[in-house]
């Protein structure tokens, strides 16, 4: 048996394990945990709880610590920085003539990282869609980068 927490992020359905380590988390308390795309606040939708060793996936990231207010004030800051990210990016994608739509925009806890989800009916160019963010480099460079569709478009159109 292993002793997990359950997490949510954002509005998703499913459930993700973390390692509460020695914490006293609580179903309803918010958590700082690394992720893939960095440091992530968590919704706790179940507390510290043993479960089979087959149900997790190891190896079982740790929680960082339980959320602060200022960890929510920041939550709140990045979500409505979302909002003001996504018209401008839907502008970018139109002056390029990029031929893909914008379906969301997520920053991460810090703020460090933003991600824009798309979908397209064809292979985009990469260097078309980052020549906002990369000054001085030639369309024609690296023409081998290619983003697929539906693949996240990360930090594309520079600071937001």
């Amino acid at each position: 048996m292993v002793k997990v927490i359950g997490v949510k992020f954002r509005n998703s359905g499913r459930v993700y394990y973390f390692d509460p380590g020695d914490l006293d988390i609580q179903a309803g308390q918010g958590v700082v945990v690394e992720t893939a795309r960095g440091v992530e606040y968590a919704d706790v939708t179940m507390g510290v709880t043993e479960v089979e060793d087959d149900k997790v996936v190891s190896p079982l990231k740790p929680v960082q610590r339980i959320a602060t207010d200022e960890d929510l004030r920041m939550r709140q800051y990045y979500w409505d920085k979302e909002k003001e990210a996504f018209p401008i990016c839907e502008q970018k994608i139109a002056e390029h003539g990029l031929d893909m739509k914008l379906v969301n925009v997520e920053y991460n806890l810090t703020g460090s990282k933003v991600v824009f989800y798309f979908t397209a009916v064809r292979v985009q160019d990469s260097d078309r869609a980052s020549a906002d963010r990369r000054p001085g480099r030639s369309e024609d460079a690296g023409r081998s980068r290619t983003l697929r569709t539906a693949r996240v478009l990360q930090t594309v159109f520079g600071r937001f």
